[in-house]
């Protein structure tokens, strides 16, 4: 699970370190797909990484960032996910 986390932190990173925008202008629409960590399960504001990621994705010139779902979770803007709050335990 840890290195999952990391892998999350080095997306966010390299899309903060993109000088330009990943979609030429276009919308984009992100399907965050997972378990707990994707529902944010645990996390103060219940966006998960999600929040981050939009944030990042807006930062580095996409204009137009939304999350797209089945259901929604968390207090950010278009706080769609297609996740479930169950924790896989190994």
């Amino acid at each position: 699970m840890a290195n999952f986390r990391y892998l999350i932190i080095a997306l966010c990173l390299a899309v903060l370190a993109a000088s330009k925008s990943i979609n030429n202008g276009m919308k984009l629409k992100v399907l965050p797909l997972g378990a707990s960590i994707v529902w944010g399960q645990n996390s103060a504001d219940g966006n998960g990484f999600r929040g981050g990621l939009r944030k990042a994705l807006i930062a580095g010139g996409n204009k137009y960032v939304s999350m797209v779902g089945t259901v929604r979770h968390g207090n950010m803007a278009y706080n769609a996910t297609a996740s479930t709050r169950i924790t896989i335990r190994t």
